[in-house]
């Protein structure tokens, strides 16, 4: 499992195809502001109908409270604008599939097959954006803690649930957690950590 946190200074063209058993989500966080003729690019699939200053995945526009789905089997095509914030999680399918039952690996491979926006429930938005910049925050400040097997497991485990719960809550219109537990998760596995600390 990964976590990245990337942000832009330029408007940039991405495309490319993720190996078979990698699932990968994008949370954008800022979308970004510049101007440019989107026909300046020379596209392999995307359509070119949409308007100036709009970034575009897989040829629709990017737009916040939604999630970018990276998988699929013929790849991806990102315009990302200027001052672009995303943050994305990274896991294996292999080691994913096993906490599912049958009918939610079929839900689940169904959602990743083609690299595409979707449209999630606000809150599970809103629990994926704050376990994100909870995480983010606590590293940036306490890098050590990433020492700790107890916080990489915590962080893996609910990075793992999350990318389950964006991609099936609305299949299975499954109830969503506040987006205050997360807060409260490493809030003690930070204290759980500095309590160790202490004791050595």
């Amino acid at each position: 499992m990964s976590l990245f946190w990337e942000s832009t200074n330029q408007t940039l063209y991405q495309h490319g195809l993720l190996n078979s058993d990698t699932i990968a989500i994008g949370v954008p966080l800022n979308l970004g502001a510049t101007s440019f003729d989107i026909t300046d690019f020379n596209f392999n699939r995307t359509a070119h109908k949409n308007s100036n200053e709009k970034g575009l995945f897989c040829g629709t526009v990017c737009k916040q409270d939604t999630i970018q789905i990276f998988s699929g089997t013929s790849g991806f095509e990102f315009i990302s604008l200027n001052k672009l914030v995303i943050d994305l999680i990274v896991v294996s399918r292999s080691q994913l599939m096993p906490l599912l039952a049958a009918e939610d690996q079929f839900l689940l491979n169904l959602q990743c097959q083609e690299a595409r926006i979707a449209q999630i429930p606000i809150k599970v938005y809103q629990h994926l954006v704050a376990f994100l910049n909870t995480s983010f925050e606590l590293l940036k400040s306490q890098p050590q803690l990433m020492q700790h097997a107890d916080f990489r497991h915590n962080i893996a485990s609910q990075a793992t649930g999350l990318v389950i719960e964006s991609l099936l809550a609305k299949a299975l219109n499954a109830p969503t957690a506040s987006p205050h537990k997360s807060w409260q998760v490493f809030c003690n596995t930070r204290d759980m950590v500095n309590v160790r600390q202490d004791n050595q």
